[in-house]
């Protein structure tokens, strides 16, 4: 294979848009500048990125122009984007900056059209960090993914299997995600969040907490689904809100499916199993991709995922799945 490909797959009715990656293993021929554009295919619009191990950001239009670019001090924590207010949205890696093994991230910065810095946000820890996606929303306050430090004590009395948190190195990372609103030119302050590890079910350890039948629960998360865990555990890479539905979509990576959550609940809700316009909480409302892990279907007939990238709500007007 010489090319990159992608896999973009949709649900039957339309709802979500995934992305998967092959990476090339062989020599590319490699151009510069507008390559082909054919417009009456094309659809026409601007393309915004932020080149990796870069740190200027680009939009270009459909002859491959530059309209714009920003410039930041630090490389891409995976993604950018433009407001409708007109500004830029920049993920950052903040490199040995934090301890969390959990993919690029740890600060947000905003831009407006003139590249001046308007707000930004370090938003980690020693235990914690932003990484990889940010999702802009209507109201100006932005959904973080986010992941925290998990201890071997924590995993094992969550129902983890001990010897498998062992060969993570006695950590897992797990994911969480949250609601921020900005305040000031660099400050926000956390509305709602959600953490997968409110919404785990173990079949392994009656000891442990957790303890119940996963395959009767499809809106929780098996942490024993595989016999061998990576310490950075979910390794999700895509966030996304829909306010139509107040719903979020997260690409879980590390289970190979994505998940959708209730978005509408309080933070207290978030934490259980009932509440919000669902009424369930902050288990997993919709989940797709991989459902041999809450003993569903069949690891090699039913798995449609593998290490997916991205995940986006379809715009409003196109039929919707996920709805309570």
């Amino acid at each position: 294979m010489k090319r990159l490909s992608l896999l973009v797959l949709l649900t039957v009715t339309g709802v979500l848009l995934v992305v998967s990656g092959f990476a090339a293993t062989g020599p590319i021929d490699r151009k510069i500048g507008l390559v082909k554009h054919d417009p009456a295919k094309a659809y026409q619009g601007y393309t915004l990125f932020a080149p990796k191990h870069n740190t200027t950001i680009h939009l270009l239009d459909m002859n491959g122009g530059e309209v714009n670019s920003w410039k930041s001090r630090y490389e891409p924590g995976q993604s950018v984007y433009l407001t409708e207010e007109g500004t830029l949205l920049h993920t950052c890696f903040m490199k040995g900056e934090t301890n969390i093994a959990g993919g690029e991230g740890g600060r947000i910065e905003e831009f407006d059209w003139d590249g001046d810095m308007i707000w930004q946000l370090d938003f980690r820890s020693k235990t914690w960090a932003q990484h990889h996606d940010i999702a802009p929303m209507p109201n100006g306050n932005i959904v973080l993914l986010c992941v925290e430090t998990k201890t071997k004590a924590e995993c094992v009395q969550a129902g983890f299997s001990p010897e498998a948190v062992e060969k993570a190195r006695g950590l897992v990372y797990a994911e969480w995600a949250c609601e921020v609103e900005k305040i000031g030119s660099n400050k926000a302050e956390i509305i709602w969040e959600w953490h997968i590890w409110d919404h785990l079910i173990q079949d392994k350890y009656p000891d442990k907490d957790n303890y119940g039948v996963v395959g009767d629960h499809p809106e929780l998360l098996d942490p024993n689904a595989y016999r061998v865990i990576s310490t950075f555990w979910n390794h999700a890479n895509g966030i996304d809100y829909t306010p139509e539905l107040d719903q979020v979509a997260i690409s879980a990576r590390g289970q190979n499916e994505i998940w959708v959550i209730d978005a509408s609940t309080t933070t207290e809700e978030a934490k259980s199993h009932k509440g919000g316009k669902c009424d369930k909480g902050g288990d997993l409302i919709y989940r797709w991709g991989n459902p041999v892990i809450y003993d569903r279907g069949h690891i090699f007939n039913d798995k449609q995922l593998y290490q997916q990238h991205d995940v986006q709500w379809i715009p409003k007007g196109y039929p919707r799945l996920v709805h309570c």
